[in-house]
């Protein structure tokens, strides 16, 4: 392993955020702070030193759509009574990203959280659910407020729950 934690800053995370929150979308600082991630967070089974040590991130794969590949991104998630959460903000783009349109089509997602790998799927909350779990976010971390504000589409709020 390549030595990448160095990488791995709230700062780096913050230019990452920026980008993805673009018209043009994720980029080259996107990819490179994605792959950093991957690594570390395997190679530390699912523990990512440093200063984003105490965030809490999974890894989800999804099945693109168009090609049929798996894609791995590593995403923030949140527990909200039992319950496994993700964000598709983009940074409050203008777009829903990539792996969220991938699983809104084939909601069979791998999920790797900590040391654990499981087959799940994904469940895109809407209505009061959805409303009530987002505001849920946006109290213990209020940086998904902000994406919220700072676009005009309502950001996807997805349930993680193991295959049937």
């Amino acid at each position: 392993m390549s030595d990448t934690t160095h990488e791995l800053t709230r700062s780096g995370l913050n230019a990452m955020a920026a980008e993805v929150g673009t018209e043009a979308g994720p980029g080259a600082t996107t990819k490179e702070f994605n792959r950093a991630l991957i690594e570390t967070f395997r190679a530390n089974r699912g523990v990512v030193p440093g200063e984003l040590q105490s965030a809490n991130f999974l890894l989800l794969t999804t099945t693109s759509v168009k090609s049929g590949a798996k894609r791995t991104t590593p995403l923030v998630y949140h527990r909200i009574g039992g319950r496994l959460l993700i964000i598709a903000s983009t940074g409050g783009g203008p777009r829903n990203p990539g792996w969220f349109d991938n699983l809104a089509k084939n909601p069979s997602v791998t999920v790797e959280l900590g040391a654990e790998t499981w087959e799940g799927r994904a469940v895109v909350l809407s209505g009061a659910e959805r409303d009530a779990l987002f505001a849920a976010v946006v109290k213990a971390t209020p940086t998904f407020g902000r994406y919220q504000e700072g676009t005009q589409r309502t950001i996807p709020v997805v349930e993680l729950l193991p295959a049937k």
